[in-house]
């Protein structure tokens, strides 16, 4: 037969012959100058199968498939590859095998990895009876020798591409393979050691650009480093924190900024003043202050000690070596929230690099356009290769089945906590998400200071609001040039133009000369806009009539002095910095001491996303420029717009039978919310059971209201718009601005921040509703819905007696939520960082339907967290018995397959190496052997299967 067992392959059409191979050629011109660690692995293979009755072949037939995870490190793992597949031919039946041979035989094959650092697709063709050619192509079509170096590099290609393309990203392809493979204790070494030489030669250091998608480098210290945080993260996965300590040691001697990873490694086995040591010694040491990922990790190790002001001067030295580094921008923004200056901090998030390129699905990630297959072949016995794909899916389908609109938070915010996933948060499809899940929780601690109501006052007080729009009046010239160009654009245009376009709203709309001037230059607009101001006022000898030229001219002075200021104090803060080359000194950052407990972690979560909403918040062409060279050639440009302009709320609508959820955006409440702050200021995200206070209308999208709104009639004169270049400057350098304080200088707000802010609004209300609910059961029965729920009759598998705290019945209007419901719920309360309400509401989602695969991952995660280790057990083995029913029945020819160990999916095992970790080795044994016994009835013939997965687990 031509399949291969295990293995579904892509059948190219008789008249396509080779397409795949020809559509991977012209995709290298594109893959050249675009940065990131290039498509999968191609395998192509050239069947035919000769005729009983004929001397004569059929026909050779085309078939490929993508590969990912595969040892790459020479031509004879590449052979390794070829002798594999070729025993997986399926033999042919006995009909078949009268009139063809016995096997279809593979006469051909190319595989085809790529070089991210070189840019060159190497190629190795199979060779009959054994071995390989190999050959590296160029995007121009050009044939180069294959080196050792370059084996070395498709090595760790192949490493990063496995670790950064997750099962949600890559689950759609029905052709495209991970290799469950596992590196040997031989095999890392050396690939650890191929690492620490390409640090050491240089080649990594200065080919990082390369690999890197995201021009802003995540949102920590640790995401700077593409390749270091993926073997970090290798290392975190199976909590081998003693062999990271180990290799990043090593690598530090060569590579100083590895030492970012060495503290972080310290960090996780507890040692936090080792952890603040190794940074300080790796500080000290020559040209390491011009390393940005050293002093923002040896900030937030500041931030957290209490030394706040140090920790400031450190993030702003590394904006000032890089200013597109992320991660320095958020560490500023984390530092004015705990110095209590809010206003300062969302000036700061304004300025943060805008979220990279968001990829959904693995079209995207093979930068080819190849013919339609004609079909996909159909393995008669098929074998659990991939465990991900199906765990994947399934996660898809449960969440697919939630009820009700979906709140945009579920889609913007990764659903595990920063970091926390079993996949990486620098990949292509968690990254977008997890700066969006960095901001969303710096936004919660800014309104659980302020409360809902303070935060809008807050925010009316930095942005430009919808109704100042038409008053706006630009100071400098960047921002008459933002001026103009939002003014130029019609209004019908919201929401269709390009994410790093400008600002899509008109400020000279309500004076009506929108219309007049769509067709000058911005620059032109604002001067002539400027111009018949003053011409107006002097033609004119009634006071009352001289409408804004007074101020017009008032801000034109104003913003001349300003800008004198501004380069003062600008070239004051570059002398002051250090008699050379502007590097601060680590004594005077270090010696200043508060006596603040560092911040606390928020953890956001996230549901799988829907491809119209987020089109709604980014445009779909945010990946910034790039050169032949495939460096970023800018940062892309956010898009600004003032707060509320041409804004709703966002509603979710699912279409019936899709896999994939989609999205339209529209209203999403189309009553008046009550305002959304707890008792005595509370943030909604604090607020206690007995629900909101006050019912004034707080919709983020409508302004500030209540004392914010008396607030803003204070100022009898313009908004002064200020532009972000010179926000830049001021953070920067620490510039105050005079007329800041007056509360006049405003700003446009970016648009992802705009929507982040409604996504948060809507959380917090979703959640006090739910709480208000709560708050009158708990008067009625002394219980909350969960509680109530979880006490109804009925057998709940991962389920832990909730406390009895009153002996009342339960209501007979006790309302039924449907599962999706209770998913939901459990979502937002974790995105909220209310673990307690998440855990109570996921065993209600399985309480209320049965199994459910995300609820059941979530309880996981959480129970491990809060040390609730039978719940954690209970879960795992609820989760790999169901992964053992997916397997295909044993055949009789071999050995019972049911008495081996079978792959399965990642989340088990890190949920128990992270029980081992803190209950130790014995006693998760202990409770796993308690917990397979307990249930050999209920697993059947799969019991001795379980068993013998959890053994070699914990192994």
């Amino acid at each position: 037969m031509d399949t291969l067992r295990g293995l579904p392959e892509a059948v190219e059409a008789p008249d396509e012959f080779a397409s795949s191979i020809e559509a991977r050629d012209d995709a290298l011109a594109c893959l050249a100058a675009s940065p990131g660690v290039g498509p999968p692995d191609l395998c192509w293979l050239q069947k035919s199968a000769k005729g009983a009755w004929s001397s004569t072949a059929a026909q050779p037939r085309g078939f490929y498939h993508f590969v990912l995870g595969r040892d790459t490190s020479g031509p004879a793992a590449v052979a390794a590859y070829f002798a594999e597949v070729t025993s997986l031919v399926e033999p042919m039946s006995f009909m078949q095998g009268l009139w063809y041979s016995s096997e279809t035989k593979i006469e051909r094959g190319f595989y085809c990895c790529f070089d991210p650092i070189t840019r060159l697709d190497l190629r190795s063709e199979l060779c009959i009876p054994g071995g390989v050619l190999c050959g590296a192509l160029d995007a121009e079509g050009g044939v180069h020798e294959v080196t050792p170096e370059l084996w070395r590099n498709c090595a760790l290609a192949s490493f990063l591409r496995s670790e950064l393309y997750d099962p949600e990203l890559t689950m759609h392809s029905e052709v495209l393979h991970r290799s469950p493979q596992v590196l040997s204790m031989r095999g890392e070494q050396a690939f650890l050691q191929s690492v620490i030489d390409m640090y050491a030669e240089g080649t990594l250091p200065q080919s990082i650009y390369h690999l890197t998608e995201d021009s802003g480098c995540g949102c920590n210290a640790e995401h700077m480093d593409l390749v270091l945080f993926t073997i970090f993260h290798y290392f975190g996965r199976q909590w081998r924190w003693q062999e990271a300590l180990t290799f990043f040691n090593m690598l530090t001697k060569v590579h100083t900024a590895a030492a970012v990873y060495a503290a972080s490694s310290q960090r996780e086995l507890g040692s936090f003043e080792d952890s603040f040591n190794t940074l300080t010694m790796a500080v000290q040491r020559p040209q390491a202050m011009e390393q940005p990922s050293l002093l923002v990790a040896l900030g937030m190790e500041c931030l957290y000690g209490g030394q706040v002001q140090a920790a400031v001067n450190l993030a702003r030295q590394a904006i000032q070596l890089a200013y597109t580094l992320r991660p320095a921008w958020l560490l500023l923004a984390r530092c004015y929230i705990r110095m209590g200056e809010l206003k300062q901090a969302l000036v700061v998030l304004n300025l943060v690099p805008c979220p990279p390129h968001l990829l959904e699905d693995c079209q995207d990630i093979l930068f080819t356009v190849a013919p339609p297959h004609q079909s996909i072949t159909k393995p008669s016995l098929a074998y659990c290769g991939d465990p991900e794909r199906g765990f994947a899916k399934r996660l898809a389908a449960d969440a697919a089945c939630t009820s009700g609109p979906i709140l945009p938070g579920a889609v913007m915010v990764n659903r595990e906590p920063l970091d926390m996933s079993v996949w990486p948060d620098v990949g292509p499809s968690r990254a977008p998400r997890a700066v969006l899940s960095s901001a969303y929780g710096l936004l919660q601690e800014i309104v659980s200071s302020t409360g809902w109501d303070g935060f809008l006052e807050l925010r009316s007080r930095v942005f430009v609001m919808h109704a100042e729009a038409a008053q706006a009046v630009a100071v400098d010239p960047a921002a008459a040039l933002e001026v103009g160009q939002i003014g130029s654009l019609p209004a019908s245009s919201e929401g269709t133009t390009s994410h790093s376009g400008p600002a899509q709203v008109s400020p000279f709309q309500a004076s009506g000369v929108q219309q007049q001037q769509q067709q000058q230059h911005p620059i032109d607009v604002f001067a002539n806009a400027t111009a018949a101001a003053a011409a107006a006022a002097q033609d004119s000898s009634a006071p009352s009539s001289m409408g804004p030229a007074a101020p017009v001219q008032a801000a034109d002075q104003q913003g001349q002095q300003q800008g004198q200021q501004l380069q003062v104090q600008r070239q004051e803060a570059q002398a002051g910095l250090s008699a050379d080359s502007g590097v601060i000194d680590l004594g005077s950052i270090l010696s200043i001491s508060d006596k603040e407990k560092g911040p606390s972690s928020s953890k956001p979560s996230t549901i799988q996303g829907s491809p119209s909403l987020w089109n709604a918040v980014f445009s779909r062409d945010t990946r910034p420029a790039v050169g032949a060279s495939g460096a970023p050639r800018a940062v892309p440009t956010p898009s600004a717009r003032p707060m509320g302009e041409g804004h709703e709320p966002v509603q979710t609508t699912r279409t019936s039978g899709e896999d994939r959820s989609t999205s339209t955006p529209g209203p999403m409440c189309e009553s008046t919310e009550p305002s959304a702050t707890g008792p005595g200021g509370q943030a909604p995200s604090a607020a206690p059971a007995n629900g909101p206070q006050g019912t004034g209308d707080s919709h983020p999208s409508q302004g500030c209201t209540h004392g914010s709104l008396r607030a803003s009639r204070s100022f009898s004169l313009q908004p002064l718009l200020k532009s972000v270049d010179s926000d830049r400057e001021a953070v920067i350098f620490g510039c105050e601005d005079g007329l800041a304080q007056q509360g006049r200088v405003k700003r446009l707000c970016v648009r992802w921040l705009d929507e982040l802010i409604i996504a948060l609004w809507h959380d917090l209300q979703a959640y006090i509703e739910w709480k208000a609910q709560d708050s009158e059961l708990l008067r009625l029965t002394g219980k909350s819905l969960a509680e109530l729920t979880l006490e109804l009759p009925g057998d709940v598998l991962p389920h832990s007696p909730a406390g009895n705290r009153s002996g009342a019945e339960v209501p007979q209007s006790l309302p039924n939520l449907p599962p999706g419901e209770w998913l939901q719920r459990g979502l937002l309360a974790e995105r909220l960082c209310h673990d307690a309400d998440a855990l109570l509401a996921y065993r209600c989602c399985i309480k209320a339907g049965g199994f459910n695969l995300m609820a059941l991952t979530a309880i996981m995660r959480l129970a491990a967290h809060c040390g609730e280790a039978v719940e954690a057990v209970r879960c795992c083995h609820a989760v790999l018995s169901w992964h053992c029913e997916q397997l295909p029945p044993p055949q009789s020819q071999q050995q019972p397959y049911k008495a081996r160990p079978v792959p399965c999916p990642a989340v088990i095992p890190c949920c128990l190496r992270h029980l081992v970790a803190r209950m130790g080795i014995d006693a998760v044994r202990t409770m796993v052997a308690v917990e397979v016994d307990t249930s050999a009835k209920v697993s059947g013939s799969r019991s001795a299967t379980i068993k013998a997965t959890f053994e070699k687990l914990l192994s």
